[in-house]
């Protein structure tokens, strides 16, 4: 049986390509674009929570019967593994940590609370969006930190 060459389509060690049909050629080196590392979700959740915190004070005063307390804390309506809203300002509210443990405590009271400081409007439009998103591309995360970075350059 008559053995047949192999073809080869990677580099060899003098830097030469073999293409299919046995000649080699010079190496061609593909260019490539630089662009921005993507963020982790790490740096976007803290980001978003430094943006919702920078509102000063708990939205959630006077709910519950809970007396508020000193560390401010970013609140999400729709929990943060729906990652179409994750970092969409609408749905996310600064609460205190006290009211923020209320909230997960009552849902029920939660669910009040946020239709009387929020609006039906506003929480039908949040349940439209987390329903019809899909989690963010890399571009768009890069997008979304470049927006976050440059509002909190603003309000400092």
């Amino acid at each position: 049986m008559k053995r047949t060459p192999l073809k080869r389509n990677t580099p060899l060690k003098s830097g030469k390509v073999k293409n299919s049909s046995g000649r080699s050629g010079p190496k061609i080196e593909k260019a490539k674009i630089k662009k921005a590392p993507v963020p982790s979700v790490a740096v976007l959740d803290s980001l978003f929570s430094r943006y919702i915190r920078r509102h000063g004070e708990c939205q959630l005063w006077g709910y519950g019967g809970v007396t508020c307390s000193t560390q401010l804390q970013c609140s999400h309506v729709f929990s943060r593994r729906f990652y179409s809203v994750r970092w969409d300002k609408d749905n996310a509210i600064c609460a205190c940590a006290a009211h923020h443990w209320w909230q997960h405590q009552n849902p029920v009271g939660s669910t009040i609370a946020l239709q009387e400081l929020l609006g039906p409007e506003h929480l039908d439009a949040l349940i439209a969006k987390q329903a019809a998103g899909r989690k963010p591309t890399p571009d768009q995360k890069r997008e979304i930190a470049a927006w976050l970075r440059a509002e909190l350059r603003e309000a400092a």
